[in-house]
């Protein structure tokens, strides 16, 4: 399994990982394609800057850099695929170019 990285500036804001971000982190790890670096890297968690509501601002979602993926898009797009079928339906994998963006979304 990949090492698990994150990017120096990544800030979880909060006591603990829920359970779904411990899921989505193992499921992205276990999944993961050749790296170049051979790490996963997690560039953004409650950090930064996200969309209004995002999930990020609720420790619900995370992004993985693709950029160090060897292969190309196809591998990347399979990644999320493969993440996505491990996780299920209550989760959104999102393939925002470069990086994968994780989130849980309990559907009702």
């Amino acid at each position: 399994m990949k090492a698990l990285k994150l990017k120096q500036s990544v800030r979880i804001n909060g006591s603990h990982f829920n359970p779904e971000i411990v899921a989505m982190l193992n499921a992205a790890r276990r999944n993961a394609p050749e790296t170049q670096d051979g790490a996963v890297w997690v560039t953004s968690a409650n950090d930064s800057t996200h969309k209004k509501g995002s999930k990020h601002y609720t420790n619900e979602a995370f992004d993985i850099r693709t950029k160090n993926v060897v292969g190309g898009p196809d591998i990347i797009k399979l990644w999320a695929k493969n993440i996505q079928i491990e996780l299920g339906p209550d989760y959104d994998i999102v393939n925002e170019g470069d990086h994968l963006h994780l989130e849980f979304d309990k559907k009702v």
